[in-house]
């Protein structure tokens, strides 16, 4: 990977990165001049991959995976027996056990991390649905939509995810 950054002198960010969220400019635009979800061709955007978080490691912050946490517990998100999704409850220990471990995050670790970051900060500061939020957040980053559960997640649940999902990650059938 490259470069280690600590949250808050990350390179990526034009702010002080008090809430764990790298911005640098008041607008989140894709490729193709798409804002949000106005992209009607979008499927996943693949050709993205990491966007703005490749080639980076990132540092992370107990209070901002507990964030996450509280977000993906939201009614929206939780599955029909009142636990977190299943996918959402893996990519949380992946990065409890980063924390743990004392390590930084990279790639579809800091996909996860910096998105459910962003879009609920949109969700809840900004007033945004999840749909518009979840599509900004993407966008925010330039990531792929594939990037944000890591391939071990994806595999693992591989019902729970479309072909797309491991065509994108390179995991063969079963």
């Amino acid at each position: 990977m490259g470069g280690e950054d600590e949250l808050g002198s990350n390179s990526l960010s034009g702010d002080d990165d008090s809430n764990g969220i790298l911005l640098n400019d008041s607008k989140a635009q894709g490729r193709g001049g798409y804002t949000s979800s106005e992209d009607p061709n979008r499927t996943g955007n693949p050709e993205r991959g990491f966007g703005r978080l490749a080639h980076q490691t990132f540092h992370i912050t107990a209070e901002n995976v507990d964030a996450i946490e509280r977000h993906l517990s939201k009614p929206l998100f939780l599955e029909d027996d009142g636990s977190i999704a299943p996918a959402n409850a893996r990519m949380i220990a992946r990065l409890r056990k980063a924390l743990a471990e004392g390590r930084p995050i990279a790639e579809a670790d800091a996909s996860f991390y910096f998105h459910e970051l962003y879009e609920a900060d949109l969700m809840d500061n900004a007033g945004l649905d999840y749909k518009i939020a979840h599509r900004i957040a993407l966008d925010y980053y330039d990531v792929a939509d594939f990037t944000v559960y890591h391939s071990d997640v994806v595999q693992e649940l591989r019902g729970k995810f479309g072909s797309t999902w491991s065509t994108f990650w390179g995991i063969g059938g079963e």
